[in-house]
């Protein structure tokens, strides 16, 4: 027997195991095996989990196991919740029986499991309980009959509540208030009613009679209304949250009307309470009710519901809207013309731009203000524009702001006709916050500073140019360029230095050659100086951006070294971008300053940071120039930073001395290549990679043959390039594509500028030099020895070499293109990147991405 015992509790053992990991083994248990293990010796944790389980599902089979464990103190609570749930007659039975044998606690728990199952045979025990000596269990007895319910059982229930002990009459009031909800779920509103009367009319304690009233109110609605906002007129704040906590539960319409129509006469501090109950409430009764305080409430409801109609208001609220952000002040005014930039509601703008029309001056700003923050449209923007030139500068000021929002693309040129014209600084301001943002609103690259150009051309006031300068700064492309450029020569002083500021914030190293010749001609000191500094931060980044550096930003900075004479700061900006030249040639230009009292500490800075970067064939030479850093007098984090740099650099010093390189015709197939992509991976490129490239046979295709391609796109490496042999194969498909070097992307567009090698289908341009968004053509391939060399939609090998200001191209083997650029300002270091032609559907194939970098 006592092995049959082990066994049947080592089963119930992995039986609570397979419970607890259920969703894991997903074995399921059944009723017998859980019955086991309630009837076995294992663990009450076990035990209990077997109850939950039989809860879900357990029959009559179960009941006795179960019965068996109410008295017990562990697991009487588990196994009740099983009973509550078994549907058979023999688990309410095992209750009712319980009702008679157990005391206290269990006793209490054995009444509420009676009081779920609503067991009208336990309704006498009940009885015989609700008047027993222990008052916990009698309450919990009353509270049991109450969900019984039926006539017997609430005739206990009334008579505890008219003449029992305290307790038991707050038992007795929670008792019929829970019935009472009882007879309402089930459509048995008169006896609910009934019920509800008694709780209110009784001694039972406030909160209850209050939630009697409540319910009262709720079932009775709409009729309930006038008693309700008696409730809310009260003095008592715990009527008034009642009355408040029944209009939520109220459904229907008239009671909505009801309440909209009356809401002004309720007291003014629940008024901005029914605000938000109507706006919960909705439909046009509840909207009628919002403007009604908003029109006539007390001053906190008017707030409320101004702010309100922002979010539900109807064509009718505009005019409530307009005339309070016209007419009033202070917050109204505030709210009610947020709530106006808010509205959704149809004929909001037609209303704000009649009223914006007939409004007297004064009244405009706050007007174009809400149409400022409202969406764009035409109608908006054609009135700030007719604004904007009022002689009222408030009114001008407001309707240029609105323009930032509303302006469309075609609206650039009178905006700038605006900036030109306009002597108010804050006018002027504004025009250029409104050019600004509707700028990028021109889709044609090449058209977007065109307004800005003309207008340089126009005014010959300096403000107004400057104005324009920053503009095409932001605009960066190769027209702007050159007309802020050309701005560098004006005679005004002030123009030529907005100039400067506007050529030394542009986005690539363009106008470095240009700010280096203002620094060495301009009559203005300080506009020297300025251009100087320029011209050192652009050419440092350039510099910084590639290891090695290209040898243009390396000549630069040299030439900026050859400028900066005297002025410490300007010292101290060369300094710090020479620190990023990561090169021989770098520590070369930082070694003169490191005698230099004025900036030693920098320069020591500069060239231990250069020191650790240089490429392994010149560690010898940096070495030396560290080594002589130690020998002088530093502090004490120069010379720690020092003595960390020379344990970078293992080995004998060599003195630091500049080799030009031999000018010797470079032979790519002595070059080491490595690949550019992977074949499998877009890693190392950036571009529209969802839609315009894709990965393909081990290539990477733009464009495809279904669809027209809608602007050209380009996939560009994530970093530039500056001296290089590049080689490719690539293919075409009633295509126009090309490889762009030495490139940098437009701000805020998908378009390049920079140099490309050509490739087209039809055989025009193929292996042709193309300048992308700068000068076009630069040169021309033969037609007749492309038609001979080139495989129409095969693939061909492109060869680009980059060296210098020198660019060929070859075209399987062929040289096709043969460039040295002679302009300065053009930026010999760039992105890589390839190109799908906008236009019909077409693809463009690359594949064998290999590049070897030049010094």
């Amino acid at each position: 027997m006592m092995r049959a015992r082990s066994v049947l509790a080592a089963a119930a053992a992995l039986l609570f195991a397979a419970a607890l990991i259920g969703a894991r083994a997903q074995q399921p248990v059944g009723e017998a095996q859980l019955i086991a293990v309630l009837q076995s010796d294992a663990p009450a944790q076990e035990k209990a989990v077997a109850c939950q389980q039989l809860a879900g599902i357990g029959t009559e089979r179960s009941v006795p196991a179960l019965a068996a464990l109410l008295p017990d103190e562990a697991l009487s609570s588990h196994a009740r919740v099983a009973l509550e749930a078994i549907p058979a007659p023999a688990a309410a039975q095992a209750l009712r029986e319980a009702l008679g044998r157990l005391t206290g606690r269990l006793l209490v728990g054995a009444v509420n499991s009676v009081g779920v199952r609503r067991d009208r045979q336990a309704t006498s025990a009940l009885a015989r309980l609700a008047g027993g000596p222990d008052r916990e269990v009698g309450a919990a007895a009353l509270v049991a009959l109450g969900r019984i319910g039926t006539p017997e059982a609430i005739r206990v229930v009334q008579g505890a509540l008219a003449s029992g002990a305290q307790p038991l009459r707050d038992a007795a009031a929670h008792a019929l208030l829970a019935h009472a909800g009882d007879r309402e779920a089930v459509g048995r509103r008169q006896e609910a009613l009934a019920a509800l009367r008694r709780l209110r009319a009784s001694q039972a304690p406030r909160h209850i009679r209050i939630a009697a009233l409540q319910r009262s109110l709720v079932i009775e609605s709409p009729a309930s209304m006038p008693a309700l906002m008696g409730h809310l007129r009260s003095t008592d704040p715990d009527l008034v949250s009642m009355a408040l906590r029944a209009l939520r539960e109220m459904g229907g319409e008239p009671v909505t009307r009801a309440l909209a129509a009356q809401a002004v006469q309720a007291r003014p501090d629940v008024q901005p309470a029914l605000v938000q109950v109507l706006r919960e409430r909705s439909g046009p009764g509840a909207l009628g009710g919002i403007e009604a305080l908003a029109a006539r409430g007390a001053p906190d409801a008017r707030r409320a519901a101004l702010h309100a109609l922002g979010d539900v208001g109807g064509p009718s609220s505009v005019a409530l809207l307009l005339s309070t952000a016209q007419g009033a002040a202070g917050d109204e005014q505030a709210t009610a013309s947020a709530s106006l930039s808010r509205l959704r509601a149809p004929g909001v703008d037609e209303a704000i731009l009649a009223a914006l029309t007939a409004a007297p001056p004064a009244a405009k700003p706050p007007l174009l203000g809400v149409l400022t923050r409202r969406p764009a449209s035409d109608a908006a923007a054609e009135a700030a524009l007719r604004l904007a030139s009022a002689p009222e500068p408030a009114v001008s000021r407001a309707a240029l702001e609105a323009l930032a929002t509303h302006g469309r693309a075609g609206d650039l040129p009178a905006i700038v006709r605006l900036l030109i014209a306009t002597t108010d600084e804050s006018a002027r301001d504004a025009a250029s916050q409104a050019a600004q943002a509707v700028v990028w609103r021109v889709e044609d690259i090449g058209a977007r500073g065109q307004p800005i150009i003309a207008g340089l051309s126009e005014t010959r006031l300096p403000a107004a140019k400057g104005a324009l300068l920053a503009l095409l700064a932001e605009i960066g492309t190769y027209p702007a360029l050159l007309a802020a450029t050309a701005a560098l020569t004006d005679a005004e002083a002030a123009t030529r230095s907005a100039a400067v500021r506007a050529l030394a914030a542009w986005p690539d190293p363009s106008p470095v050659a240009a700010l280096l010749a203002t620094a060495g001609r301009d009559t203005e000191p300080a506009v020297r100086v300025a251009a100087l500094r320029g011209a050192i931060r652009l050419a440092g980044t350039a510099a910084a951006e590639i290891a090695p550096p290209p040898g243009q930003a390396v000549q630069w900075l040299r030439q900026a070294a050859q400028a900066v004479g005297d002025d410490a700061t300007s010292k101290r900006v060369l300094l710090s971008a020479l620190a990023g030249v990561r090169n021989i040639e770098g520590l070369a230009l930082v070694r003169p300053y490191l005698t230099d009292e004025a900036v030693r500490a920098e320069a020591e800075l500069a060239a231990i940071q250069i020191a650790r970067q240089v490429p392994a064939t010149e560690r010898a030479m940096a070495r030396s120039v560290v080594e002589g850093i130690l020998a002088a007098p530093a502090s004490d984090e120069t010379r720690r930073l020092a003595e960390e740099a020379l344990r970078d650099l293992p080995g004998p010093s060599a003195e630091l001395r500049i080799t030009p390189p031999a000018a010797e015709e470079i032979d790519p197939d002595r070059l080491t290549f490595r690949p550019l992509f992977d074949g499998r991976t877009f890693e190392g490129w950036e571009g529209d990679t969802e839609r315009s490239f894709r990965i393909q046979d081990g290539a990477i295709v733009g464009g495809n043959l279904q669809t027209a391609i809608p602007r050209n796109e380009f996939l560009c490496t994530t970093r530039p390039y500056a001296n290089f042999v590049l080689r490719l194969e690539v293919r075409t498909v009633n295509a126009n594509g090309g490889i762009q070097i030495r490139s940098r992307r437009i701000p805020r567009s998908s378009q390049i500028t920079g140099y490309q090698a050509d490739m087209d289908s039809a055989g025009h341009f193929f292996g042709s030099l193309f300048d992308e968004s700068r000068r076009g053509m630069l040169a021309q391939a033969d037609r007749q020895v492309i038609a001979q060399i080139v495989r129409r939609d095969d693939w061909n090998a492109y060869e680009i070499r980059c060296e210098g200001p020198r660019i060929r191209l070859f075209v399987n083997g062929r040289l096709t293109a043969d460039f040295t650029e002679a302009d300065p300002a053009i930026p010999l270091s760039g992105f890589i990147g390839l190109q799908v032609h906008g236009g019909p559907p077409s693809e463009t194939w690359y594949r064998n991405i290999q590049i070897a970098e030049l010094p």
